[in-house]
């Protein structure tokens, strides 16, 4: 069922792929053929135009699913708690760590669905969406090098991302 499938459902760490997963997995009832609530309409795996189907079903979920649904595992997803994001980008001589802990995720309320590719024989689908802004409020704390020159710090975070571009890719098996 929907409950097992979200239930095993973790997030990632990289702040871009925050975003997608968590609509994501707001959107993963809207094409899945396991049994969906009653407010999310299935598309059908045989429509010529399913791409479009799933985009518009997709887009009808997320207000839906926004304040969260107890029933599917759904967390309310506006603002979104998350322990800990961490980032890890860069080389030995240029780079950065930076963990925000304590996270509230600002901005999923305004996502919106904007394309999808689904090939039914592959397993596989993409999906493009943009979110205006997204902000991230949380404790931080920052280590890394340019050069020589030491990076340190910790505090509070508020980091805001706007016109976020995301497009999310998923390979599924059948079991």
């Amino acid at each position: 069922d929907v409950s097992a499938l979200l239930g095993h459902w973790q997030l990632t760490t990289d702040p871009n792929m925050v975003a997608s997963n968590l609509v994501f997995a707001s959107l993963v009832l809207a094409v899945s053929a396991l049994k969906l609530p009653s407010y999310t309409p299935a598309c059908s795996r045989n429509d010529p135009k399913l791409n479009e189907c799933v985009v518009r079903h997709g887009q009808q979920a997320i207000p839906q699913f926004i304040n969260g649904d107890p029933k599917y595992r759904v967390p309310k997803l506006d603002p979104l708690t998350i322990n800990q994001l961490s980032v890890r980008q860069g080389t030995r001589q240029v780079g950065i760590s930076l963990q925000v802990r304590d996270c509230q995720i600002y901005g999923l309320r305004n996502a919106k669905f904007i394309s999808a590719r689904t090939d039914l024989k592959k397993r596989h689908i993409e999906w493009d969406f943009k979110i205006p802004s997204l902000q991230i409020q949380g404790f931080y704390n920052i280590s890394g090098k340019v050069l020589i020159l030491p990076i340190s710090g910790f505090g509070k975070a508020n980091i805001t991302i706007n016109d976020l571009s995301i497009t999310y890719k998923y390979d599924w098996m059948l079991v």
